[in-house]
């Protein structure tokens, strides 16, 4: 047999059948490839056994070209009917075997078949292994005398590696499908590659819509296209993984607010699309107008109370005042004309109008304060004569429980730059303190 010093490539075998315009193939180019071909290639009698393997069926298959020589298909590749059973093509899996089919159907039609798939069950190392092999068979003429050319791709780690990611496609698509939220993939030109179910509900698109074809453009509005695709190039370009909030477009032509979280699809370090996740955000907006109207009816009352407390100041300050003036006036009893009793009833109006002002001036200050309005009015005044008026307020409260105010400030020339109204509610709070937790016949 002529070997060839070139190792051909499996489009070397795919040429080699597509040049088989006839039934029968000049034995001379089988045999000058036969040998040194990387496939599993063997040559078949017609009554099913072998006459000859290269040397890829031997390393493929652990069997030596002298010990393969007449064995059945089946015994050549170990497979385990042939090997627990009646024997090859005698038992009942056999009428399904893919192997054995291929190489009958060439000898009884004489069509060739190319890269069929199929599978056998074998035992290597007392354990059960199935094998993955792509058949596929011409008819040839040797010593005048029908011969059947068998070439196996073995594909069985292909089929496990498709298995595996297939796999981890259906774990993929079933977490997918079981968040609250739209799961995409895209290519580079936005074409939609995959969706979960939610996406189907969320915008009303059937599977038939998207197995015709959709863009993730076709789910956002108009006015957000040119951004949505100036945001999807920074992603594709690794520049911007931040979310970002459009108006999404149903089939139907209502529209939501959404929020979408990017990031690349990379494969073998390029990029290849986006996958993304699509959140509805429409509570969250209705949240946040009820958050605003809130506040804006929170600022109006805000608003209206300060407008009620300057109006509030002038009209309970003004006849306050003259209550407390007039008070002030009886009290001093200028014509001489009231006696002890009257004269403290109108100490007491006195007093009470001086307590009810400062409640005034408490609650409209806390107004002030709250709106931020407030200012200190600073001024020069005596202190002594500042310190006497306080203590004449307070007195009557003293009187009641008999407490006696000791002032012992003496000096008469003292001048302090203060807000007066500021420092007699501090004295005065203090003054007033002490009296609530000063027992009766005391001194404050």
């Amino acid at each position: 047999m002529v070997r060839s010093k070139k190792i051909l490539s499996n489009s070397s075998a795919e040429k080699l059948h597509e040049h088989s315009t006839e039934s029968f193939v000049n034995p001379g180019i089988l045999n000058y490839i036969f040998e040194d071909l990387p496939l599993i290639l063997i040559l078949i009698n017609k009554d099913g056994r072998v006459e000859n393997i290269n040397r890829a069926t031997s390393i493929a298959l652990g069997k030596e070209k002298k010990d393969s020589i007449g064995l059945l298909g089946g015994e050549l590749f170990g497979c385990m009917n042939s090997l627990t059973g009646e024997g090859c093509g005698k038992n009942r899996e056999c009428s399904e075997c893919t192997v054995r089919n291929s190489v009958m159907y060439t000898f009884e039609t004489g069509e060739n078949i190319y890269k069929k798939e199929g599978e056998l069950e074998i035992m290597t190392n007392g354990q059960s292994v199935t094998l993955h092999f792509l058949i596929s068979t011409i008819l040839i003429q040797q010593n005048n005398e029908p011969m059947v050319l068998l070439t196996a791709e073995d594909i069985t780690e292909q089929k496990l590696s498709e298995k595996v990611l297939k796999e981890s496609e259906i774990k993929y698509k079933e977490l997918a499908d079981s968040l609250p939220q739209t799961v995409f993939e895209t290519d580079l030109q936005g074409n939609l590659t995959f969706v979960n179910r939610q996406a189907f509900e969320m915008f009303g698109y059937t599977q038939a819509d998207f197995v015709k074809g959709l863009t993730v453009y076709q789910t956002l509005i108009p006015d957000d296209l040119d951004r949505a695709k100036l945001n999807l190039e920074n992603v594709v370009r690794g520049d911007d993984r931040r979310s970002n909030e459009y108006t999404a477009l149903r089939k139907d032509g209502s529209t939501f607010p959404v929020s979408i979280y990017p990031s690349r699809i990379v494969h073998n370090d390029r990029t290849i699309g986006i996958r993304g996740i699509l959140v509805d955000i429409a509570e969250r907006k209705q949240v946040e107008d009820a958050m605003f109207h809130a506040k804006l009816v929170a600022e109006a009352a805000n608003h209206a109370k300060t407008e009620f407390f300057t109006n509030m100041s002038h009209e309970l300050r003004t006849p306050l005042n003259s209550i407390i003036g007039f008070s002030q006036l009886l009290n001093t009893n200028p014509s001489g004309n009231l006696n002890e009793k009257e004269t403290k009833y109108a100490y007491n109006i006195m007093t009470s109008g001086k307590h009810l002002l400062n409640i005034i001036n408490d609650i409209l200050d806390v107004s002030k304060i709250e709106s931020g309005k407030s200012e200190l009015v600073c001024e020069k005044f005596s202190l002594p004569s500042f310190i006497r008026d306080v203590e004449d307020t307070i007195k009557y409260l003293a009187d009641k429980k008999n407490i006696e105010i000791c002032n012992q400030f003496h000096s008469e020339n003292i001048e302090v730059y203060a807000d007066r109204l500021r420092m007699k509610q501090i004295l005065y709070n203090l003054l007033s303190n002490s009296l609530k937790f000063t027992p009766e016949n005391g001194c404050i």
